[in-house]
């Protein structure tokens, strides 16, 4: 059976709530980002809802909400203990690639929009209107292809 931290140090729920608040920052909710924090830094990797409850000191809804959310994006995973009956949770071996292709997502968006903003205006744009588009085109154009490449380059091992 999986035994959760008895307690987290002070130090350990200081740098849950950074997390917290950086997931915050990116429009998630701070409840997800705790449990991603504290999945990254906790022994054993595997912790229960109610482990998660008690350490993040929230309620049950609460963490099953975010974990919903974040098994939704990927990035957390339910797995099965030998032996236990309670659902445990974990952070999957590639979440921070999982991430980066969820900002892929975002970046690939936002270099549509800037392409069907020039479809928009064309030929009648003004030329504030064309600066303004293609200033937002070159820029998502250019992330989503270094981005691209540099989930490419990680995912085949290229670490220089």
């Amino acid at each position: 059976m999986v035994t959760p931290h008895e307690t987290a140090t002070d130090e350990q729920l200081r740098y849950v709530e950074q997390f917290g608040m950086a997931f915050e920052g990116i429009g998630l909710t701070p409840m997800a980002g705790r449990i991603m924090g504290w999945l990254l830094i906790c022994e054993p990797p595997q912790q229960s809802m109610d482990a998660l409850a008690e350490v993040l000191q929230a309620s049950k809804s609460s963490i099953s909400t975010s974990l919903q959310l974040l098994s939704r994006f990927g990035w957390v995973e339910q797995v099965a203990v030998p032996g236990d009956r309670k659902s445990y949770y974990q952070l999957r071996s590639d979440v921070w690639t999982q991430i980066l292709e969820f900002e892929m997502g975002i970046t690939t968006r936002f270099r549509q929009l800037a392409d069907q903003g020039f479809e928009l205006v064309h030929d009648g744009a003004s030329e504030s209107q064309a600066e303004r588009i293609a200033s937002m085109h070159e820029l998502f154009s250019f992330y989503e292809r270094e981005l691209s490449d540099l989930i490419q380059r990680w995912k085949q091992g290229d670490r220089e």
